[in-house]
């Protein structure tokens, strides 16, 4: 059976670790949003380099 400084250790131990999911799928949609405009973006003609 857990001791209650083991049951505080574990739940602490899980907050920890949906915080960092939280963060991690944040992230990825921030990730995804940036890779949808950067696959708009390929087919459009880059004004540093115009097409002749």
């Amino acid at each position: 059976m857990m001791r209650i400084g083991e049951l505080a250790q574990a739940s602490a131990v899980t907050q920890l670790l949906q915080d960092k999911l939280k963060l991690i799928e944040a992230r990825m949609a921030e990730l995804g949003a940036l890779h949808d405009e950067l696959q708009q973006r390929l087919g459009q003609q880059c004004p540093l380099n115009p097409r002749l």
